[in-house]
């Protein structure tokens, strides 16, 4: 991510040492990362704080976040998955606040929580409307 380590980043300054110019991007937690703490885990650039993470920690970091994904999707076909999806997608998200996702997880998290929220939204007006013909039709009198 960024540019190629070496290459000084226009006005940015690192993350760790403040009077040190950036010449990389951490692919992780998007740190700007100066020659001293860059990091090269897997061919991208990270950050030393990230690199110094448990290789287990990087390697499931996804897992919640795709779990969220599909159960946002399968949720428009049994709605109370939407609920389930919204704990894990709020779980991960707290995650990635404290710097334990990779920093591209949070678009795929952002959609999967909206995503969730549509459902819900959709089901309670389907819902609302069933609910409303079933008392204008005269409910269950016979």
């Amino acid at each position: 991510m960024g540019t190629a380590v070496g290459q000084h980043l226009e006005g940015a300054l690192c993350g760790q040492h403040v009077k040190a110019m950036a010449v990389g991007v951490c692919a992780r937690c998007g740190t700007f990362t100066c020659l001293e703490c860059v990091c090269s885990v897997a061919g991208a650039v990270w950050c030393a704080a990230c690199a110094r993470r448990p290789v287990e920690a990087r390697e499931d970091s996804q897992v919640g976040v795709e779990l969220a994904r599909l159960l946002s999707l399968l949720a428009w076909f049994l709605p109370p998955l939407a609920l389930v999806a919204l704990a894990v997608g709020w779980h991960q998200r707290r995650r990635l606040q404290r710097g334990e996702l990779a920093w591209s997880a949070g678009w795929h998290l952002r959609q999967s929580l909206r995503q969730a929220l549509v459902v819900l939204a959709v089901w309670g007006l389907i819902l609302g409307g069933v609910v409303t013909l079933f008392l204008l039709s005269g409910g269950a009198s016979d």
